[in-house]
């Protein structure tokens, strides 16, 4: 059995039935043209826009302030990090140390995007 490898992904070439145990051109160019598609999958995700875990709460009893602790408590839960950034609407924008806090006019009330932002 052949392999071909990058440093990032590796391919195996499995001969073709009627071959004798050997492989066909065409075959090895499916293979190598697999392990392109994967390089261009990494390249891409690393280029990947900022990800956000949605939360929901329209409880009209608790404060914006606990509805995003809560938020961040289950970004962490989940994800294992602390977030730095929770996109909210407006009507639902607060203050809370060490996290922050902006409106974006696509988030509709009650709900809180929590992620990460890079430093600029």
């Amino acid at each position: 059995m052949k392999t071909r490898a990058t440093s990032r992904a590796a391919t195996s070439v499995k001969p073709v039935a009627g071959t004798n145990g050997r492989t066909s051109k065409a075959h090895e160019a499916v293979a190598t043209v697999g392990v392109a598609a994967v390089d261009e999958v990494q390249e891409r995700s690393t280029q990947q826009r900022n990800v956000y875990m949605m939360w929901f709460d329209d409880s009209a009893k608790k404060p914006a302030a606990i509805k995003i602790e809560e938020a961040v408590a289950a970004y962490v839960k989940h994800f294992r990090a602390r977030p730095n950034l929770v996109l909210v609407n407006e009507a639902d924008r607060t203050e809370l140390p060490g996290m922050l806090i902006r409106s974006a006019s696509f988030v509709r009330r009650d709900n809180f995007w929590v992620g990460w932002e890079d430093a600029a």
